[in-house]
C-alpha cells in the first residue's frame, strides 16, 4: 500500500541523500550539475521525508556555490531553491550557517548570470520556506543589494523580484512606496 511505499522510501532516502552529497564533490562539474537536478527532483518528489536528511545535501549544494564553474554555481543555487523548503526544524542553522552566507557572497559573483539566479532564489525563499519571518530581513537585504549591481539588466531583475516579492506578500503599490520612504528616512 502507500503506507508501506512511503516507509520504503524513507528508508533508502538517508543512503540516496547521503550519495548525493558525495557525489556532489566529484571532480567533474558535469557531476556536479547532474546531482544538483536529481536533488530539484528529490525535493519534488520526497519534501515531506527528506527534511530529516538535508544536513549533508545542503553542506555539499553551499560549497558547489563557489565551483569555478558558473554553470555549476547556478545549479547549485537551483539545487538550493528547491532543499530549503524541505527544511522544518533545521531551518535556522541551515540558513545561518550555510545558506544566508552563500548568498550573501554570490551577490559579488563575477557571472551576471549567477547573480541573476541568485536574485531568484532570494525571492522564492522569502515565501516558500515554513517559515520565512526569521530570515525575511537578510532575503530583502538581499534583493535589494542588485538594485547596486553594476549590470542594468541584474538591476531590473532585482527590482522585479522586489516587485514580485511585495505582490506575494500583499503589498499595495501605496504600502510599498511608504516602506521605502520609511526606510529612506531610517
Amino acid at each position: 500500500g502507500d503506507a508501506a511505499t512511503r516507509a520504503v522510501v524513507s528508508e533508502q532516502l538517508a543512503d540516496v541523500a547521503d550519495a548525493l552529497a558525495k557525489a556532489s564533490g566529484d571532480a567533474f562539474p558535469d557531476v556536479k550539475r547532474e546531482v544538483a537536478a536529481v536533488v530539484q527532483s528529490l525535493c519534488g518528489a520526497a519534501s515531506a521525508e527528506l527534511h530529516r536528511h538535508l544536513a549533508p545535501l545542503v553542506a555539499a549544494t553551499v560549497a558547489n556555490t563557489g565551483h569555478q564553474h558558473s554553470k555549476v554555481r547556478s545549479a547549485a543555487l537551483k539545487a538550493l531553491q528547491e532543499l530549503l523548503p524541505c527544511a522544518s526544524e533545521q531551518l535556522g542553522k541551515l540558513m545561518a550557517e550555510h545558506a544566508l552566507p552563500a548568498l550573501r557572497r554570490m551577490a559579488r559573483d563575477r557571472t551576471a548570470s549567477v547573480r541573476r539566479d541568485r536574485l531568484a532564489v532570494l525571492r522564492q525563499l522569502a515565501t516558500r520556506v515554513a517559515d520565512p519571518a526569521p530570515y525575511l530581513d537578510a532575503l530583502v537585504l538581499g534583493l535589494l543589494a542588485g538594485l547596486a549591481d553594476e549590470a542594468p539588466d541584474i538591476q531590473a531583475a532585482a527590482l522585479a523580484q522586489i516587485e514580485d516579492l511585495g505582490a506575494a506578500l500583499g503589498l499595495t503599490e501605496g504600502e510599498r512606496e511608504a516602506a521605502a520612504a520609511a526606510d529612506a528616512a531610517a
